[in-house]
């Protein structure tokens, strides 16, 4: 079958009135009881932030989004996204459509996200972007991110931030905390990652990052003056992708950056970075504990 070109003002218009002239595309519509729109490309972003629809049975099959998919509104219940594929899906609270399967996401970000933890299991993406959302553990496993894992304007509550078992030995392309708070334990787990960046993080009692495969890992901008960061059995890989090299600080080789941080208390325990570059910058440290660990002899420039 031929694939359809629409705009993204065509699409809610099938969406408010079940029809569109010459449309080959859309079946259902004469019983108003359910509209399937199928095989068709959609140009332009399409916000679902109107009760408006023609049927409380929306089935959306083999459509590619072009642009992003952003979801406002309860009335998306009403809808089934099947075999689809999305350059972006933006999910508000908890308006999660009635089903997803089959479908191909490039990026996923959740806005304030309320939802229950397992209903992310069926939103795999290339790319998670959550922001301002409470984090919670079943939130945390719940996601299935691919490459690249964010987290922007959020609190973690008592979190463990852990790699899905089932990938946990592919390269990981980038995890990133940011300008995030975190009043209880934070524990990034199990990582395998060319780039993980922890930057504006608020930590009140313990940040623990363990047993974490690392090319780059960057500590910036940490306030816990009263908090303490443990790295346990983290050791590192050599990275592959363009993008964590290129914010490295000597590129194609590991590296490790702690700045601009104020922290009560660091441990290192068991974490060979003999072969590491360090490189630490304007911090305030109350206590360090050395722990199984092997350093670089040689200093860094």
């Amino acid at each position: 079958m031929n694939e359809e070109v629409i705009s993204a003002a065509q699409f809610i218009e099938i969406v408010k009135t079940g029809s569109l002239l010459g449309t080959s595309y859309v079946s259902g519509a004469g019983d108003r009881k359910s509209v399937t729109i199928e095989n068709c490309r959609v140009q332009g972003e399409v916000i679902l932030d109107s009760h408006e629809r023609v049927c409380n049975d929306m089935r959306i099959s083999h459509v590619i989004f072009e642009r992003a998919v952003r979801l406002k509104n309860h009335h998306v219940r009403w809808f089934g996204f099947l075999h689809c594929q999305f350059h972006a899906l933006v999910i508000e609270e908890n308006f999660l459509p009635r089903s997803v399967g089959g479908n191909r996401i490039g990026i996923l970000r959740l806005e304030r996200y309320t939802g229950a933890g397992d209903s992310l299991l069926g939103y795999a993406a290339d790319r998670i972007i959550v922001v301002r959302t409470t984090v919670n553990d079943a939130v945390a496993s719940g996601l299935r991110p691919g490459h690249v894992l964010e987290f922007e304007d959020c609190e973690f509550q008592n979190v463990t931030v852990r790699r899905d078992s089932e990938d946990r030995h592919r390269l990981f392309e980038k995890l990133r905390i940011s300008n995030c708070r975190a009043p209880n334990r934070l524990i990034i787990s199990g990582w395998r990652v060319e780039w993980m960046q922890v930057s504006e993080l608020y930590l009140q009692q313990e940040m623990r990052i363990e047993f974490c495969h690392v090319a780059h890992l960057h500590l910036e901008n940490v306030e816990a003056p009263e908090a303490r960061i443990d790295f346990a059995h983290v050791s590192f890989i050599k990275a592959h992708s363009n993008a964590a090299n290129e914010n490295s600080v000597i590129r194609g080789k590991t590296s490790v950056r702690l700045e601009e941080s104020h922290v009560r208390e660091l441990t290192w325990s068991f974490c060979d970075w003999s072969k590491t570059r360090m490189f630490i910058g304007s911090i305030v440290v109350s206590k360090v504990w050395l722990r199984g660990l092997a350093l670089l002899a040689e200093s860094s420039p």
